[in-house]
Order: C-alpha cells, then sequence, then structure tokens
C-alpha cells in the first residue's frame, strides 16, 4: 500500500524529533521538497539560537554564512553525515539528503550543549567577537548520545532519499533567484508569524538589503505581501469550505478578525460574508 509522501515524511520527522529530544531544520536546495513537508522551518527557530542572534545581531549573519557555505564545503570532503559547532557554540548533526548521488539539501538535527569530544570528521567553528558563550541551558550530547542520534540520523537520510526518489526534481541545483526565494518564503510561511528578519536570514541578507529588495522586486513592504497572500488564502477558503469569517481568518494567519474585516472589505468592496453568500449563489 503506498503511502502518502507528506504524511509519510512528517511522521518519520515527528518521530526523529521525538526519539532525539531535538528540533529539525530544512535547508532545501532544491526548493521542491518543502512541499511535501511545508511546516518544517527553514531556519534554526529554537529558542536559545534566537535569543543568541537577538543579543548579537552583528554575529547573526556570520552564523547564517557557516550554515549556508562552510557546511556545503564541508560536506565536499565529508559526504556523509556530521556534526558541527557553530559560531554560537551549539552543536547539532548534520544530514546531508541527496538523490542519485546529488546533494538536494541539508536536515539539521539540534540544539545540544557538547558534553564530550566530538568527532575527528566534525565541522567546529570559532565564536569569534563573542563572550565566548556556553549554551549551559541546552540539552548535554555526551557520546553515546551522539552515536543515538547519529543512527536517528541516518534513519532520516535513507527515508528522506526513499521517499524524493520518485519526486520529479530539477536535473540540477541551480540557485533560483532571489525574487523567487522570496516568493516561494512567503507562500510557505505567510499563515505564520513571520518577520523581515527571517526573510533575511533565509537569503542569507541583512534586513536593510531585503526590504530594499522587497520594494525593487514588488513595490511593497514585507507587511504588504503577507497580508495580500493571507487574504488570496482567506478568498479561496470562502469560496471552498463551509467556514466561518473567523476560522477562515486564523487559518490564513490573521491575528485579528477585526483587521482582517478591515482589510477584506477594503480589497473586495464586500464583508466576508456577502462574498461568501454571493459565491454561493454563483455556483447555484
Amino acid at each position: 500500500m503506498r503511502t502518502d509522501p507528506e504524511k509519510q515524511l512528517r511522521s518519520i520527522l515527528e518521530t526523529v524529533e521525538t526519539l532525539g529530544a531535538c528540533r529539525i531544520c530544512f535547508h532545501d536546495f532544491y526548493r521542491h521538497i518543502l512541499e511535501y513537508i511545508p511546516d518544517v522551518p527553514l531556519f534554526h527557530q529554537n529558542r536559545y539560537c534566537m535569543s543568541m542572534k537577538k543579543m548579537f545581531p552583528e554575529q547573526t549573519q556570520r552564523c547564517i554564512r557557516f550554515d549556508r557555505n562552510a557546511v556545503v564545503r564541508h560536506l565536499e570532503l565529508h559526504p556523509g553525515q556530521f556534526f558541527k559547532l557553530c559560531p554560537f557554540q551549539v552543536l547539532e548533526l548534520v544530514v546531508p539528503v541527496r538523490k542519485e548521488g546529488a546533494l538536494c539539501g541539508v536536515v539539521f538535527l539540534g540544539p545540544f550543549r557538547a558534553a564530550a569530544p566530538l568527532p575527528p570528521d566534525s565541522l567546529i567553528a570559532t565564536p569569534k567577537g563573542l563572550p565566548r558563550p556556553v549554551p549551559e541551558q541546552l540539552p548535554p550530547l555526551d557520546r553515546q548520545g551522539m552515536e543515538h542520534l547519529a543512527n536517528l540520523g541516518y534513519m532520516l537520510s535513507c527515508c528522506i532519499s526513499e521517499i524524493i526518489r520518485d519526486m520529479e526534481l530539477p536535473p540540477a541545483a541551480a540557485p533560483a533567484g532571489r525574487k523567487a526565494l522570496i516568493e516561494q518564503f512567503i507562500s510557505t510561511n505567510f499563515n505564520k508569524g513571520i518577520t523581515l528578519g527571517m526573510l533575511a536570514e533565509f537569503l542569507n541578507l541583512s534586513e536593510s538589503r531585503t526590504s530594499r529588495l522587497l520594494k525593487e522586486y514588488f513595490n511593497a513592504g514585507l507587511t504588504g505581501l503577507v497580508n495580500r497572500q493571507r487574504l488570496n488564502y482567506a478568498i479561496n477558503t470562502l469560496q471552498r469550505a463551509e467556514v466561518s469569517a473567523r476560522i477562515a481568518a486564523q487559518r490564513a494567519g490573521f491575528g485579528s478578525v477585526e483587521y482582517f474585516h478591515r482589510l477584506f472589505r477594503r480589497e473586495t468592496g464586500m464583508t466576508p460574508q456577502e462574498y461568501r453568500k454571493r459565491h454561493q449563489r454563483s455556483e447555484r
């Protein structure tokens, strides 16, 4: 019996997070795999990393470059999974995802505090410019824990590779243009509490540069683009499902139903209830 790939991937990821007591972050180089697992974070959202980036914003770009550049270069020398210690001294397991030998993406399992010497093939960044923060609040990972996590990582890599084997992926991992990446990020995360900083991290750019790109490509700010996506989603929901305006607003990611009503009326000239009634009449 063939299993739905999306449900299968979700189940596998949830199992690994539970057994490994970790969070999963996925860098999708093809920009297509996440269509099957849209709720997996594209960047590190655990509490420790977010707090460190807030305390040391000048170091955030260095951490991002480490994950996106140094990790990929390290994979050229060490094709299998390995542990890495980022500039903020967070320990994670790096699990490559491949299709027919080509690197499709990288899964990060963490965060942890190193409680034992790391394996020889580990990638270690020095905490330059930081007061040598020690992530004491993170769970320790000793040698036995590393072996356990490595086994889970190997299982995860095999499962994902098997699932994406029949996916129609591009023939080469050519990087998408920034405009396409912005559109993909918003379409994947519009119903979450995304910020300009999150988008900037995804693009590996500063917030000011990201803001200028939004104006250049779309002549709008992030809030306007996200609201547009949310509104389109809510309109489609009201057309297809027998749900209330409140539910449609919540599913679209609007935190305020009142704001949703104002925006809906401004853009469509009618209330959500009036829109749904008119649409229902038109289909009879």
